[in-house]
């Protein structure tokens, strides 16, 4: 009797262990497949943080977009991937200055920010300036073969005055929002890949004295509303690809101030027209004074040669 019990007994055991190491199995599956739902669905599932510094986080985010809105569309900061969109999360969530809504200097810093991300900067030619650092954006400059580059001057508030990116392989377009540094003075951006179209909003900057645009790849036609920089001494937009005509408007501001006396376009183009230029060219090393404007590269390149 004992002998034919043992191998019933060693059944029973090995059925025993089976069943529990399936259960194990089951068990193991379910928790995995319990696992990679709440990695799928975790901003579901994550407890929210009603903590009184959470809710200060959140209110920050939340006063800062709201003050954009103001100055790029909602479209625009809410689209993901979007240069507005990057800027605004680089304001609220990475700049270390962490600045509130209400800073003097918070549109500022973001539209710095808005031309880093609109124009590559992370394949800028000098990335030792400093561009989104915790510095103040009034020390985002280096020096390039003992010369300056980046933001070059500012106010005694902290405004800029002063933006010098010339030659820095900025990619893209320039962002209407640039319109908002209503203190900048000076604006050199010769020598770029910038392309699209001129911003309307630029004219918003009535205390420009120098802009250069020169030597980029900017299409379609000037603004009119260029004719608002009452304070223009010298305008470069010479070396891009624009067509039309220069507005009246501009034209009649040059006749009437008596500081804009150098403007640059490419007037020798057939598809150009400006009459009120200093110099006009038709490559971007083949400038004349406007009174030499030739009609064709033809007989540009004979007038050179003779």
């Amino acid at each position: 009797t004992t002998m034919k019990g043992r191998p019933r007994s060693s059944a029973i055991f090995l059925k025993s262990n089976l069943i529990i190491l399936i259960c194990i199995c089951l068990m193991t599956v379910l928790h995995i497949s319990e696992k990679n739902s709440v990695r799928d669905d975790s901003v579901l599932l994550l407890p929210t943080d009603t903590s009184p510094e959470m809710n200060a986080k959140g209110m920050r985010a939340d006063e800062i977009r709201v003050r954009l809105e103001e100055v790029s569309s909602v479209t625009s900061l809410e689209e993901i991937g979007s240069a507005e969109y990057k800027s605004l999360n680089w304001l609220i969530s990475i700049d270390s200055l962490k600045l509130h809504a209400d800073d003097d200097h918070i549109v500022q810093r973001y539209v710095l920010a808005l031309i880093w991300f609109s124009t590559k900067g992370g394949n800028w030619r000098h990335t030792e300036l400093d561009w989104l650092t915790p510095k103040h954006e009034c020390h985002w400059t280096t020096s390039v073969n003992q010369a300056q580059i980046g933001v070059l001057d500012c106010d005694e508030n902290g405004e800029i005055t002063h933006i010098h990116l010339v030659e820095n392989n900025l990619i893209g377009r320039l962002p209407p929002e640039i319109g908002q540094l209503s203190k900048l003075s000076y604006m050199d951006l010769q020598n770029n890949e910038f392309t699209g179209e001129i911003p309307a909003e630029i004219g918003g900057l009535s205390r420009l004295t120098h802009l250069s645009l020169a030597s980029n790849h900017f299409s379609g036609e000037v603004p009119s509303q260029m004719a608002r920089l009452t304070s223009l001494e010298k305008l470069l937009l010479n070396g891009n690809n624009l067509t039309g005509s220069i507005p009246m408007s501009l034209c009649e501001l040059r006749q009437k101030s008596g500081l804009f006396s150098n403007f640059w376009t490419d007037c020798r183009r057939r598809d150009f027209d400006c009459q009120c230029c200093t110099v006009c060219c038709l490559e971007r090393d083949s400038c004349g004074p406007s009174s030499n404007v030739v009609t064709s590269a033809s007989s540009l390149a004979q007038s050179v040669a003779t």
